[in-house]
């Protein structure tokens, strides 16, 4: 009788041995899994921030170049027009200094051109004065006699 009370006892401490185990073991199989799961969660996240900051340097660098090709537009019109308006100043002045060489051939010539202009300044004035006084005393307001030097 005692050695099956031993034997039982054997038994009941081998099988509670057993449901230790397999408690313990199904315990860190869980443990495991939980981990295993926690470090993939952990992987996506890292994986979707990645993702994020490489979309988000990449926009960044398109805006930049946007910002650097806009720059560099603006300073090309900006060229151009500087150049423009230079060159419009170089083709006046060389056109003004064309001129200015002319008019000295012309007056070494002894054609005396400046003389000549002063003198059609001069017969246009005298020409509009002339017409600005026969205008005058043209006007209704005289006789006959008065407008034709009392005749």
């Amino acid at each position: 009788i005692i050695i099956i009370i031993i034997i039982i006892i054997i038994i009941i401490i081998i099988i509670i041995i057993i449901i230790i185990v397999v408690v313990v073991v199904i315990i860190i199989t869980i443990i495991i899994i939980i981990i295993i799961i926690i470090i993939i969660i952990i992987i996506i996240i890292i994986t979707i921030i990645i993702i994020i900051i490489i979309v988000i340097i990449i926009i960044i660098i398109i805006i930049i170049i946007i910002i650097i090709i806009i720059v560099i537009i603006i300073i090309a019109i900006i060229i151009i027009i500087v150049v423009v308006d230079v060159a419009a100043d170089i083709i006046i002045i060389i056109i003004i200094i064309i001129i200015i060489i002319i008019i000295i051939i012309i007056d070494m010539k002894g054609d005396c051109f400046l003389e000549q202009l002063h003198n059609l300044e001069v017969n246009t004035w005298k020409t509009l004065t002339a017409s600005y006084m026969f205008h005058i005393n043209s006007s209704p307001d005289k006789s006959y006699a008065e407008q034709n030097g009392g005749r």
